[in-house]
């Protein structure tokens, strides 16, 4: 942040006051200007605008999902030798989800509801994604079982109750 900024003219104190302040969503603007401090050093007592909290708020929230990541990262290389055992690309999409989950559930607790749009936009995307990866793999089954089908009829040395056998055995008849 400036220097000159609100923000950086606080004590350590109350930084700490206006970042729990700023990160409590139950607080609206108005309500967020009335709980923090006058801005030091200006005449009358001034506080900042309600633009210029928003911006802030904005800021301190982003600020604040970055350090929740960040220990949720920490968190998975502290477990990732627990994880060894596993394929490499399992672990990734385990680490990655608890991150994205993390992200998520930071920006669902906003009170914007811009934030929370494009979350759970998100949320679906991944929903439709999961569902489209499930297709996928049902239609791998079904070309794997398509093509020993095709080795079945083309198997020359099979006769036809061998290959009407083989065929019901494919399919599950």
């Amino acid at each position: 942040m400036r220097s000159d900024s609100y923000f950086s003219q606080l004590t350590p104190a109350q930084q700490d006051d206006v970042r729990a302040a700023c990160l409590d969503s139950s607080l609206s603007l108005r309500e967020l200007r009335d709980a923090i401090p006058s801005w030091p050093g200006k005449a009358n007592g001034r506080k900042p605008s309600q633009v210029s909290l928003s911006k802030l708020r904005k800021k301190l929230r982003a600020e604040d999902t970055l350090t929740n990541v960040k220990a949720t990262a920490l968190m998975m290389e502290k477990i990732h030798p627990q994880l060894a055992g596993q394929a490499d690309d399992e672990v990734l999409a385990a680490c990655l989800s608890l991150l994205g989950q993390e992200v998520l559930q930071q920006t669902l607790e906003k009170d914007d509801p811009e934030t929370r749009r494009h979350s759970l936009r998100i949320l679906l995307k991944r929903e439709d994604q999961k569902l489209k990866e499930r297709q996928v793999a049902i239609l791998e089954q079904r070309a794997a079982l398509a093509d020993q089908a095709e080795e079945t009829v083309n198997d020359a040395t099979l006769t036809d109750e061998e290959r009407a056998a083989k065929m019901r055995a494919i399919f599950g008849r």
